[in-house]
């Protein structure tokens, strides 16, 4: 129950990427939903943490941060993708995967606020981008 940016790239960056970057297959962000009062929990766990969604009510709920994170990975890596080997990249952490259908997903965590020419070898092949500024990125390459 933090800020909603900085948690996001908190959770981006550790979480997500970090993972990933060693060695996990998956990922969790917390649970799928919360209520209102952010329950459920277990005893003297997090009294305070949201789910993906906070159920408001029958008919109403929220999207929170946790939302956003799986989305922002889940739009780009499918189910099934392998981890490909990449190098560090001055100023960025990304993750790279190539999914079941041969596309090459990339996931990256930019954290300056000027712009960068992101140029990246996958499979081979040279891809250049742009990143405007801190922020989350997601690129996906058809083969």
């Amino acid at each position: 129950n933090g800020k909603f940016g900085g948690d996001l790239d908190w959770h981006m960056l550790n979480v997500v990427l970090g993972s990933l970057k060693n060695g996990a297959k998956t990922v969790i962000e917390w649970n799928l939903a919360t209520n209102a009062d952010y329950g459920p929990h277990t005893p003297k766990g997090c009294a305070e943490c949201l789910g993906a969604l906070t159920i408001n009510s029958e008919n109403t709920f929220t999207r929170n941060v946790s939302y956003y994170i799986i989305s922002q990975a889940s739009k780009v890596i499918k189910s099934g993708a392998k981890r490909l080997k990449t190098k560090n990249v001055e100023k960025i952490n990304y993750q790279a995967f190539e999914n079941p259908d041969g596309s090459i997903a990339v996931l990256v965590h930019y954290s300056y606020d000027t712009e960068f020419k992101l140029s990246l070898q996958l499979k081979k092949k040279f891809y250049n981008y742009m990143l405007d500024s801190k922020g989350i990125y997601s690129f996906s390459i058809s083969k």
